[in-house]
């Protein structure tokens, strides 16, 4: 067993190979024989990821404190919890933590990983969620969508494809919006969606009840992209999410028939040996072209992406449609963390002031060598403003 998978031989039947020609009646067998083996596969990280996320939110909701931290707009939603109460529906209409509480606990924020130098935001934003509305729909999900999957691939492929994804559906989010925070669990979780797609489409003839799998990664994609027009969550991260996770189910579910890719270099934990079987030489080569492109595509998305990332190119100003991918105001909710706020450091009596285009100041303890231009205070100025 390697990466969750099992190692099973294939049936011993008798077949007749004709250069690269198999029994297609052959080939299901040894497919079908593959997939009831892999549904022993025990799926107990789907459920951890699970429980995983309803902790940290049980946490952020702590941190939040509504009634603590309360601006002078609104009243905390359903303040019979006391510190757990949710921010105002017109701040958060998920039901959750405001902007400003997340962005402490790790979410993305572009200025601030490029700025403030806060890279690991990419990677910790997938374990946030923007409310309550958020989770239950990103857990019902992980566990119909995830469940499957891992009983398919085993919990190592799982987890490279979650955390891959999400990560990478952050870096396309930090490209394309500016100035306004948002969590990326969601990200993460239509990575999944990607990785089952690839799969249905991969084994289209063979794959055991695809028409519900299909039905659910639309219902559940369906979900995610309506949550990413509302404040906290963007449809970046699900874009980019979801187009990882179907290129990362390509390369570990396609086995490419190269002479030099063999068992020993690249073992179960990579690709399934028994997925798309041969049946004829055509076949084999479109499984290697598929596998090909896949690899150069998510190496070159990925690449390019950090590298316009951390170079802070602004990718937003060519795209006039990128408005309408992300948080839509509306008269219920509105869509905080604008860039046009603005944002201006003084030193002031020994502190920090700064001073927000909206005309709120915050003043934080004095900085060393104090300079606007410094990550430090850049850091500061957004996450005060924003």
């Amino acid at each position: 067993m390697a990466g969750g998978g099992f190692d099973v031989p294939a049936l011993q039947i008798p077949h007749v190979n004709s250069g690269n020609i198999q029994s297609p009646g052959l080939a299901e067998i040894q497919y079908f024989r593959r997939d009831s083996e892999d549904q022993r596969n025990m799926p107990w990280l789907t459920p951890v990821l699970a429980i995983t996320h309803v902790i940290v939110f049980i946490m952020t909701m702590r941190h939040n404190n509504c009634p603590a931290n309360l601006s002078l707009e609104g009243r905390c939603i359903l303040p019979l919890l006391r510190g757990f109460a949710f921010q105002p529906l017109t701040e958060n209409p998920l039901l959750g933590a405001s902007a400003n509480k997340l962005l402490e606990l790790g979410a993305l924020e572009s200025e601030l990983v490029t700025k403030a130098h806060e890279g690991w935001r990419l990677v910790c934003s997938l374990w946030l969620q923007a409310g309550l509305f958020h989770l239950v729909g990103n857990l019902l999900g992980v566990l119909v969508i995830g469940i499957p999957l891992e009983r398919r691939l085993g919990y190592m492929k799982v987890t490279l494809t979650y955390i891959t994804s999400g990560f990478a559906g952050n870096v396309l989010s930090a490209l394309f919006v500016h100035g306004r925070v948002s969590v990326g669990a969601s990200g993460a979780f239509m990575g999944l969606l990607g990785a089952t797609m690839s799969s249905i489409l991969t084994n289209w003839k063979l794959y055991p009840r695809r028409t519900p799998s299909l039905v659910a990664v639309i219902f559940f994609g369906a979900i995610n992209l309506a949550f990413g027009l509302m404040p906290l969550v963007d449809n970046f991260m699900h874009i980019g999410g979801a187009t990882a996770g179907f290129l990362l189910g390509n390369l570990m579910m396609i086995r490419p028939e190269f002479g030099w890719i063999t068992r020993r270099c690249f073992p179960a934990i990579i690709y399934d040996t028994d997925d798309m079987p041969i049946k004829s030489t055509k076949h084999a080569i479109l499984k290697n072209a598929v596998w090909i492109i896949s690899l150069i595509l998510f190496l070159s998305a990925i690449t390019a992406g950090l590298l316009a990332l951390f170079q802070e190119m602004d990718v937003e100003k060519g795209c006039s449609w990128c408005k309408y991918m992300t948080c839509v105001p509306t008269h219920l909710w509105k869509c905080y963390g604008n860039q046009e706020m603005g944002c201006f450091p003084l030193s002031y009596q020994g502190y920090l002031r700064i001073m927000c285009a909206n005309n709120v100041t915050h003043d934080w303890p004095a900085v060393a060598n104090f300079d606007p231009t410094t990550p430090q205070v850049q850091g500061l100025c957004i996450k005060s403003c924003v």
